[in-house]
């Protein structure tokens, strides 16, 4: 079977072929360049039990379950150093996976407002101290931890854990103002 002077079967196999060679050239890109390092630099960590890579679209997903840590911001930051410097400009997000249980829940629940209130206003220490007199009253502890990007919650009741990493710059509704100089380019 002929069209325009083409053989049908012949460029239907030829454009298979591409398809194969483009959709196989994808896999083996992303699987050498992101996936098998980042497997490798997320396997040596102590602090990360568990972890998963979803590359479904623009935004490349890791998400990590952590141990107990007894600094989150430090682990948090040595983390996402070590998966900007693999994934280079590629757009990336961590979500952390945590065990918590009700009650912790609810003594972060209690927390938002401070903390967001807190992101606006600059009053970190009357928020420290809400966050701590709710961890405190729900019969666990908490551990705050300010950067100049986010704000790192630790949060412990008996063997469960909560962990929470807040941006300081994406305020729903609110332009915040832009200062330059100082922080640290990885919080």
């Amino acid at each position: 079977m002929q069209w325009n002077g083409f053989k049908i079967p012949i460029v239907l196999l030829a454009l298979l072929i591409g398809l194969t060679v483009l959709l196989g050239g994808q896999w083996a890109y992303n699987k050498y360049s992101f996936q098998d390092p980042l497997e490798q630099v997320l396997g040596e960590q102590t602090v990360v039990s568990d972890f998963s890579v979803n590359d479904d679209g623009e935004v490349l997903v890791v998400k990590l379950k952590l141990d107990k840590t007894t600094n989150l911001m430090e682990d948090y930051q040595e983390i996402d150093k070590l998966i900007r410097k693999i994934v280079n400009k590629r757009a990336f997000r961590i979500e952390l996976v945590d065990d918590p249980n009700d009650i912790l829940l609810n003594a972060y629940y209690n927390s938002q407002f401070a903390i967001h209130e807190a992101i606006i206003k600059g009053n970190f220490r009357q928020m420290a101290s809400v966050v701590h007199e709710s961890a405190i009253e729900a019969g666990g502890s908490a551990k705050i931890y300010i950067g100049s990007q986010k704000i790192y919650l630790q949060m412990t009741h008996g063997d469960h854990y909560l962990y929470r990493v807040i941006s300081r710059e994406d305020v729903p509704g609110i332009s915040l103002p832009v200062t330059g100089g100082g922080g640290n380019y990885y919080d």
